[in-house]
């Protein structure tokens, strides 16, 4: 229950909720126009998920194991539409193969390569050899990796894009 504040007249009662004193609404409002836009910025944010945000970008492992220095993984990446992998990079040799949507493939040289279902690609190993991989267009794109990297090193590295390609 609000906390009133009692204010007498010489003809009535009258009981004023603590919320409604000058100082309080005054704190409110401030409060208001400082927080407000804020909130609509931080759900804006989270609403429109810029690229490469690893909420638009879903991995599953469908197979893993290692033999010889190497790991060989098999992974199911699924990209939402406006969402992208980030630049990157690999350690090892990379093949995928698109099975739903159209990917967009961003590389080094700024050159943009697309793919639809059943098509396929390799990616040089190295961090001369950065790309990142987009999906404009309005459903999902599903991608099956296979990759080979060295033992104990990650899938990918990420890394800033090109400056000519910003």
């Amino acid at each position: 229950m609000a906390e009133t504040n009692r204010v007498l007249t010489a003809t009535s009662r009258v009981f004023v909720p603590t919320y409604w004193q000058p100082v309080d609404v005054l704190a409110r409002f401030i409060s208001i126009v400082v927080l407000l836009p804020v909130v609509v910025w931080l759900g804006h944010s989270l609403i429109t998920r810029p690229p490469g945000s690893a909420a638009s970008v879903d991995y599953s492992v469908v197979a893993q194991t290692s033999a010889q220095g190497s790991t060989f993984v098999v992974r199911d990446t699924t990209i939402e539409p406006g969402g992208a992998i980030g630049w990157h990079w690999h350690s090892g040799a990379v093949v995928a193969v698109v099975k739903r949507g159209m990917l967009q493939h961003f590389r080094s040289d700024c050159t943009v390569d697309a793919y639809g279902p059943g098509e396929s690609f390799a990616e040089p190993s190295g961090s001369d050899h950065v790309h990142d991989g987009r999906n404009l267009g309005p459903g999902p794109v599903l991608l099956e990796v296979i990759y080979v990297v060295p033992s104990g090193t990650p899938l990918a590295q990420a890394h800033n894009p090109p400056p000519e390609c910003r």
